[in-house]
């Protein structure tokens, strides 16, 4: 402030500043959870404190894996808008499982920028999960149409939706069955193989052309009922272990009471004899064109 004495009286001169750069301020509304759900998030880059003047704004919304954004860069894109905020989604997903930092930028209609705080780092979305079967090693399942599940990281609805391509492979590779959907569960249009390996693939893409795969083991085992009645005329011998192990058809293990014998308590084999239509088993007495396997004979003494 610079004053004068003009004859008896002061006059005094008042510059007044303009807007200062640090009254503006720059925020993002993101997603707070970690790992993120979201594989293409939608992000608010909100500018507060810019007078009439600047406007309009430019609103910037970068993604990387470097927190200085040097190098890394996975998204940077800008919008112009009338007002004081901006909504931004990435128009790819981002890289699943990696750290990623974010940060806004605001720039006037002069030129000048003002940088949001850097967020993260923050890890992202796995794109494509299998849910069921979901064993890598192989799962066994009791149906010939099994009910196949998965999971994928959302998308912000102006991407659109993931596309799933679905393909039940044998034991060679040797394509069995194939679907596609937009949804996130498929069964089979035709019935598979009993007491048989399968591999199902599983890929998934976006509009934008961002493609997964994913693939697992499955050991199809149908059920009792299903698997004997396609039987031919002939006994089909079962395992305990595979009966056990697969629901085929329960065995009842009798705990010997002290000092007691039980005869064919595990290593017992059983018979599946189709008789006028039906699959029976009766002590390995099957009907014509049945070869019956009897049963091993074995004892467990309680101690």
């Amino acid at each position: 402030m610079r004053c004068a004495r003009v004859l008896r009286s002061v006059v005094c001169a008042v510059a007044l500043a303009s807007p200062a750069a640090a009254q503006r301020s720059v925020t993002v509304l993101a997603p707070t959870d970690n790992p993120l759900r979201d594989g293409i998030p939608a992000f608010t880059v909100v500018a507060d404190g810019f007078p009439p003047a600047d406007m309009p704004l430019r609103f910037t919304l970068q993604v990387g894996t470097n927190f200085g954004f040097a190098t890394g860069i996975v998204t940077d894109t800008t919008v112009s808008a009338s007002g004081t905020r901006a909504t931004i989604a990435p128009r790819h997903v981002l890289p699943e499982r990696t750290s990623v930092y974010w940060r806004g930028v605001v720039t006037t209609a002069a030129g000048q920028q003002v940088n949001s705080d850097v967020t993260g780092p923050r890890i992202t979305a796995t794109w494509l999960t299998l849910l069921a079967p979901n064993n890598p090693n192989g799962s066994i399942v009791t149906s010939k149409r099994p009910t196949f599940t998965w999971s994928s990281a959302h998308l912000d609805p102006s991407a659109g939706k993931w596309q799933y391509e679905i393909r039940v492979v044998g034991p060679h590779g040797e394509p069995i069955v194939n679907g596609r959907t937009d949804i996130t569960t498929w069964v089979p249009t035709l019935d598979l193989e009993g007491n048989t390996s399968y591999r199902w693939l599983m890929t998934a893409w976006t509009l934008a052309g961002d493609t997964t795969r994913v693939s697992h083991t499955v050991a199809s085992i149908p059920s009792a009922a299903s698997n004997w009645a396609a039987s031919s005329d002939r006994c089909t011998i079962f395992d305990h272990a595979t009966i056990v192990n697969t629901g085929i058809r329960s065995l009842p293990l009798i705990q010997p009471a002290l000092g007691e014998s039980v005869v064919n308590r595990v290593d017992v084999k059983l018979c599946a004899c189709r008789t006028g239509g039906a699959c029976l088993c009766t002590d390995c007495q099957c009907g014509p064109g049945c070869t019956c396997h009897q049963p091993t004979q074995s004892s467990v003494t309680a101690s």
